[in-house]
C-alpha cells in the first residue's frame, strides 16, 4: 500500500500526464562558468551546489520571459506572483517538492542555505504545507547519477520542469 505522500504524488503525476501537454527539449550547455563559481566559492570556504546555480539561472530566465512561469487554467493564463521554484527531492521511496520562494531576490549562498534546510527537513519528514505549495516551475536534478537526460513530468499548476543530467567533461 502506498503511503499518504506517495499516493498524493501518484495522483498528481497521473493528473499531469493526462491533462498537461508535455514538450521535451534536450540541450547541452557549457558548464565552465558554473564550475568556476563552484571552485571560487569552495576556496572561500562556502559550498555552492549545482541546484543553487540552476535555481538562480531559472529565476533569470523567468525575469527575462515571465510567460514561461505561467500556467493555463481553462482559457486563462495564470501568472505567478513571485518567482517560486519547486525542487524535486527524492528520498528512499518518497518524492518531495519543496518550494524555494523569491529565488530572484536571493544570492547563491542564501539559496544554498535554503536548499540545505529543505533537504534536511525532507529527510526528517518535517516539511510544512506552506513549504510545498506555491511553486510555478520545477527543477529536478539526477546529475549525481550517470544520467545524461530524462523526461520528467510537469507538476500540476506548474508551467514546466527543468531536468538536469550529469555534468560531462
Amino acid at each position: 500500500r502506498l503511503s499518504r505522500s506517495q499516493a498524493a504524488v501518484a495522483k498528481a503525476v497521473l493528473k499531469s500526464c493526462s491533462e498537461i501537454p508535455h514538450l521535451h527539449v534536450t540541450a547541452a550547455i557549457d558548464m565552465i562558468v558554473a564550475e568556476r563559481i563552484r571552485n571560487q566559492s569552495a576556496m572561500a570556504g562556502a559550498k555552492i551546489g549545482y541546484d543553487a546555480l540552476f535555481l538562480k539561472a531559472m529565476a533569470g530566465a523567468i525575469q527575462a520571459v515571465p510567460l514561461i512561469a505561467a500556467h493555463l487554467d481553462g482559457e486563462f493564463v495564470i501568472r505567478p506572483e513571485g518567482i517560486h521554484i519547486a525542487m524535486a527531492i527524492g528520498l528512499e521511496n518518497d518524492l518531495n517538492l519543496p518550494v524555494v520562494k523569491n529565488v530572484d531576490q536571493k544570492d547563491l549562498l542564501a539559496l544554498q542555505g535554503e536548499i540545505d534546510d529543505l533537504v534536511a527537513q525532507a529527510r526528517a519528514h518535517t516539511l510544512k504545507a506552506e513549504q510545498i505549495t506555491g511553486g510555478c516551475i520545477t527543477l529536478t536534478n539526477l546529475g549525481m547519477y550517470p544520467i545524461e537526460s530524462f523526461d520528467p513530468i510537469i507538476f500540476p499548476e506548474h508551467s514546466s520542469i527543468l531536468a538536469i543530467g550529469a555534468v560531462q567533461k
